[in-house]
């Protein structure tokens, strides 16, 4: 009798996991190739475009990108990245609570009247915290309020890594932190929300450096 050639079950799995690593690793590579397009174009922009473009991965926070224009040219979205980390983490102390304070309440007033930053709004959507219920929504107020006069500025969380029922938790369980702690959290929060804006920006500023 024949041998079956078939692959089996177990020859089948190990194809699919290949299969979906290579997927990966494509569109891994093919996002990075996309990045760095952008940071040749953004190496070369003016120093009002530049400016302007970036003048927004932290929110209301100008000086960041004029510590990013200072360290020109990268030489990819790698080094990009690592400047935008050091230049956030080397901000004072008082410029960093500066930040904490600037940010707009997640489904708070701002957004109720449509007043954040193209970003904010993208971000809070993201997350679905557009569509909490009226209780949910109370809960929120009433903690984000909570936060606030504890530490003296707004509870920050990455929205675009969470859902609105991982940052009622977070909230819940940040609110027994001391202020120092808050701080370094909140700036942590900071550096992943200014990371994916600044990818999302490199990713259109490599469409117009094909242009």
């Amino acid at each position: 009798m024949a041998e079956s050639h078939l692959p089996t079950t177990s020859n089948k799995l190990e194809i699919l996991v290949w299969l979906l690593l290579t997927l990966i690793l494509e569109n891994s590579c093919h996002t990075q190739l996309t990045m760095d397009a952008g940071v040749e174009f953004c190496n070369f922009g003016s120093t009002k475009e530049f400016v302007e473009t970036f003048g927004n991965v932290v929110e209301h926070t100008q000086k960041v990108a004029d510590e990013l224009l200072a360290r020109r040219p990268f030489s990819s979205s790698d080094t990009f990245l690592n400047a935008l980390d050091t230049v956030i983490e080397s901000l004072s102390e008082s410029e960093k609570v500066g930040i904490l304070e600037g940010h707009p309440d997640l489904a708070g007033r701002l957004a109720d009247a449509n007043l954040l930053t193209p970003e904010s709004t993208r971000e809070q959507k993201e997350a679905g915290l557009d569509l909490l219920s009226a209780e949910q929504k109370a809960r929120l107020k009433s903690h984000n309020d909570q936060y606030r006069k504890k530490f003296g500025f707004t509870f920050i969380i990455c929205a675009r890594e969470n859902k609105a029922g991982a940052i009622l938790k977070g909230l819940d369980q940040r609110l027994s932190n001391p202020r120092d702690e808050e701080i370094h959290i909140g700036i942590e929060e900071v550096k992943k929300i200014a990371k994916l804006r600044t990818i999302d920006i490199l990713g259109k500023c490599s469409t117009k450096s094909k242009l």
